[in-house]
C-alpha cells in the first residue's frame, strides 16, 4: 500500500493514539506507585469502643476526601504496637494521627520530625504532653473541650428574662478561667460569669452550693481530677434543689441529671480530625495549625429534667442556632 493513501493515515493515527494511551497509563501507574507509598499512621489508645468509633468516623472522612489517592491508611492499636515491636512500621509514616491521650503521649515521645495530629484529647492533657517537649513545631490537636464562646452562646439560648444573666462556672484555678476568657468574643455586658475554684482539700459543698445559688445556669467542664463522681452527684443534686439548669460535658452527664450536655461525640471527633488533616496536608508549606477546639459538636437534652424545670428544648434547633451564631461571629 502506498504510504500516502487514506488507509495508511488511519492506521498511523491509530498507532499514535495507542502509543499515547500506553504512555499515559504508564505515567499514571508511576504516579500511583510513587504517591501510594506515602502513609498515614493512625494510633488509637486502646480497643475501647469510643476510640474505635472515632477511628471509623475518621477513616470515613478520609475516604470521602482525595487523600487516599495519595496516601495509604495504616491503623495500629497502642498496646499491639508496643507488644509486637512495630515501631519501625509506624515510624515511616508521613503523618501520625493519634486517638486518645495515651496514643498522643506515645507518639510525641517516639516520633520526631513527623507531623502529629492528636484527636480525642483535652486541652489539659495536650498541654501536659507538649510541656515535656516544648517547642515541637510538628504537633497539633483537635480538643474535645468545647470553646468558652460556644458554651456562652448555648447558655444565652436558654436565657429567659434574667437581668443580669448569671452563669456559674467551676474550675481548679483562676488561670484556667483566664485562658477560657481569652477564647470568647462575647460582648453582652448583661451576661455575667460567676467563677469559683475547687482545689484539693476544699469542701465541695462549701464551694459549689453558693455558686449554684447565685447562678441562673451552671456550666460543668471536663477535668481529669476535679469533676469526679462525688462532685458530679453533688452538682446535680444542688441543680434540682435550686432549679438551676446544668450544662454538662458528656452524654452521660445529661443522662445522670443535667438539663443538657454540649459535647464532642466520637463521631464528631473523627469528622473534625479528618477535615483538619485534609486541610493540613493540602498546604504542606504552611506552618502546623494551632491546636484548637473542634468545629463539630453534639447536644443531648434530658427530657425528664426539662419537664421538671418547665423548659422546652429541641436539640437540633439548638445546634442550628449555635452554628448560625458562630458563622455570624466570623
Amino acid at each position: 500500500m502506498h504510504p500516502f493513501t487514506p488507509s495508511y493515515y488511519v492506521r498511523r493515527r491509530s498507532a499514535v493514539k495507542c502509543a499515547i494511551t500506553w504512555s499515559l497509563l504508564l505515567f499514571l501507574g508511576f504516579c500511583n506507585f510513587a504517591f501510594g507509598n506515602q502513609k498515614l499512621i493512625v494510633i488509637s489508645s486502646s480497643e475501647a469502643s469510643v476510640y474505635q468509633q472515632a477511628v471509623r468516623a475518621f477513616e470515613q472522612g478520609v475516604a470521602q476526601s482525595d487523600l487516599l489517592s495519595t496516601y495509604s491508611l495504616n491503623h495500629f492499636q497502642l498496646d499491639a504496637l508496643k507488644k509486637n515491636n512495630k515501631l519501625a512500621n509506624a515510624a515511616d509514616g508521613d503523618a501520625i494521627i493519634t486517638i486518645g491521650s495515651a496514643a498522643a503521649d506515645y507518639a510525641s515521645r517516639h516520633f520526631t520530625g513527623i507531623p502529629i495530629l492528636c484527636g480525642f484529647i483535652t486541652r489539659n492533657a495536650f498541654s501536659a504532653i507538649t510541656s515535656k517537649n516544648p517547642g515541637n513545631p510538628t504537633i497539633s490537636a483537635i480538643f474535645i473541650d468545647q470553646s468558652f464562646n460556644r458554651l456562652l452562646n448555648l447558655a444565652s439560648l436558654l436565657r429567659e428574662d434574667q437581668s443580669p444573666f448569671k452563669i456559674g462556672l467551676l474550675s481548679q484555678s483562676t488561670q484556667a478561667i483566664k485562658n477560657l476568657s481569652n477564647q470568647t468574643n462575647h460582648s453582652d455586658k448583661d451576661m455575667l460569669v460567676e467563677l469559683a475554684t475547687l482545689q484539693a482539700g476544699n469542701n465541695p459543698m462549701n464551694v459549689i452550693k453558693p455558686l449554684m445559688q447565685a447562678s441562673d445556669i451552671f456550666i460543668v467542664r471536663p477535668n481529669t481530677s476535679l469533676f469526679n463522681r462525688l462532685v458530679a452527684k453533688l452538682v446535680l443534686q444542688l441543680s434540682m434543689r435550686y432549679r438551676t439548669p446544668v450544662i454538662g460535658f458528656s452524654k452521660n452527664y445529661a443522662q445522670a441529671g443535667a438539663l443538657l450536655s454540649l459535647y464532642a461525640s466520637p463521631e464528631d471527633i473523627g469528622v473534625d480530625t479528618a477535615k483538619n488533616l485534609e486541610q493540613w496536608l493540602a498546604a504542606p508549606e504552611t506552618e502546623t495549625p494551632e491546636a484548637s477546639e473542634g468545629r463539630t459538636f453534639s447536644i443531648v437534652v434530658n427530657p425528664h429534667i426539662a419537664e421538671k424545670m418547665s423548659v422546652q428544648l429541641a436539640p437540633e434547633k439548638l445546634k442550628v442556632d449555635l452554628r448560625r451564631m458562630e458563622e455570624e461571629s466570623f
